[in-house]
């Protein structure tokens, strides 16, 4: 796969834990898409005021400024393989199915992904795996292809209606300031009750549900070609210090087109 001008490579991680009495529990927002194949175990995802349960050898894409975390059913170990994908890195075809699939259901449970992760996941944690590069490149190919052929949808095991709704408000006003009282009041509800649905049902404040969209949104602007100082407007920051320091804080790096 070749990577068009500045757009990054594919970022891989593998991991193996055990989880114990605290539950593994995960909260954020990527402007890539982000590929999660679980190699072992029994794990949820909570996307946006929905709920899906992932076994072994399944396979969940999340589309890129999804807000998302994963939670442990069981304790056992719990062993998955991520890879985040540039959107500009996959092909505009596969693009396009990925993301009508995984709007549709995130889930994928097709008979060939079993196989494909396993040896995905042998070809990564091999050394030095420069030697498997060209493995690597084929497993992943095939693993998008796989995940963007159309099927049946796997249903969620749980939807949250008024919290899609809050969620499809904060999207449709990114570029506003986005206060707790006018994003209340948008939906007929008390400025309590949008901070306890948050808190329960994507586990985390609003606060920083709306943090990580703009700055995940910024990125994706960043990474386009707009200038830092139009993507900081674009997401609601008038101030552009402001807006350096929490990208900073978010990234660990300036605003900056690499």
């Amino acid at each position: 796969m070749e990577y068009p001008g500045s757009v990054p490579p594919p970022q891989f991680q593998y991991y193996e834990t055990r989880v114990g009495s605290a539950p593994l529990l995960e909260n954020h927002c990527h402007s890539d898409f982000e590929l999660i194949g679980v190699l072992e175990g029994d794990i949820t995802l909570t996307l946006e005021g929905a709920t899906y349960r992932c076994a072994s050898g399944e396979v969940l894409v999340v589309p890129p400024l999804a807000y998302h975390s994963i939670a442990a059913n069981r304790n056992a170990t719990y062993r998955r393989l991520t890879v985040l994908f540039p959107s500009a890195a996959i092909p505009e075809p596969i693009r396009y199915d990925l993301l009508t699939q995984s709007s549709t259901s995130p889930l994928f449970r097709q008979k060939e992904l079993p196989p494909v992760l396993a040896a995905l996941a042998q070809a990564l944690s091999a050394t030095p795996p420069q030697r498997y590069a060209p493995l690597t490149e084929s497993l992943l190919v095939q693993l998008l292809y796989c995940c963007a052929q159309p099927g049946r949808p796997a249903p969620p095991t749980e939807v949250d209606l008024t919290v899609q709704k809050l969620v499809h408000y904060i999207d449709a006003h990114l570029g506003e300031k986005l206060p707790l009282e006018e994003i209340a009041g948008a939906l007929y509800l008390s400025e309590s009750t949008v901070s306890h649905l948050f808190r329960e049902k994507l586990h985390t404040s609003v606060k920083q549900y709306i943090l990580q969209k703009k700055m995940a949104l910024a990125a994706n602007l960043i990474r386009e070609g707009i200038p830092a100082g139009e993507a900081a407007k674009a997401v609601g920051y008038d101030n552009y210090s402001n807006f350096y320091r929490m990208y900073k804080k978010a990234f660990g790096s300036s605003p900056t087109l690499k």
